[in-house]
């Protein structure tokens, strides 16, 4: 494993780990991977996740002190900071560390395996070379059109998008046909009650009643609600 790290941060620009190899085989190690070597094995690993952790918060603060000025509210610093989510750096992520982890099936599904992964190597640079992880971070970045996108885009608040009132009208359409088979799951569904619950109504009487029906058989659904 040693080999494949060296050669990894070689081809980043890290030539010198420092004595800190271990800490650079951990950065590419991801869970599933560190249970299944000790269960093959009988020795331990460890995971990437720690270091993943330190990475998030060197993300953040190379962002956030890149854009600082002294003009800027604390309520302006942490919405830039929220603006850097697991969306792009899953995608920077998969660019640069597709085929270069140590991970088993499942570790890199969703929106945040590579994600996880490229913080955990940031994390691990800065231990090396500070001033190399925010070079590797804005260079990876910058390679995709990811930073300055996150920037540029004055919809981007929070984590997530405001969409004009206007575009929204214009895209809404209600739906007449349905599939099945496909169900909606528990999270969804809290969105869509949540939604409900905030919408407005006359004299904000809320007097709307709101029922789920789980059931796969709609006959027996309108006999239960008769």
């Amino acid at each position: 494993m040693i080999e494949e790290t060296k050669k990894f941060y070689d081809g980043i620009g890290i030539t010198d780990l420092k004595g800190l190899e271990e800490e650079a085989v951990v950065s590419l190690t991801t869970g599933s991977y560190a249970n299944q070597y000790k269960q093959k094995f009988s020795e331990k690993i460890y995971d990437n996740e720690s270091l993943a952790t330190l990475g998030d918060a060197v993300c953040s603060a190379i962002l956030l002190k890149k854009e600082y000025k002294k003009e800027k509210s604390m309520e302006d610093m942490n919405g830039l900071k929220k603006r850097l989510t697991n969306k792009e750096l899953n995608i920077v992520g998969e660019k640069m560390l597709k085929d270069k982890l140590f991970s088993a099936n499942g570790d890199l599904g969703g929106d945040k395996g590579y994600a996880t992964a490229f913080e955990a190597v940031i994390g691990f640079v800065s231990l090396v070379d500070l001033k190399k992880a925010e070079e590797i971070f804005f260079r990876e970045m910058e390679k995709w059109n990811l930073f300055s996108k996150i920037l540029k885009d004055p919809q981007k608040l929070s984590g997530g998008t405001i969409m004009e009132f206007e575009t929204l009208i214009k895209q809404r359409y209600s739906c007449k046909k349905y599939d099945p088979s496909k169900k909606v799951d528990d999270i969804t569904l809290k969105k869509i009650l949540e939604a409900e619950r905030l919408a407005p109504t006359a004299r904000n009487a809320q007097e709307q009643h709101v029922y789920v029906l789980r059931n796969d058989d709609p006959m027996k659904n309108w006999v239960f609600f008769y």
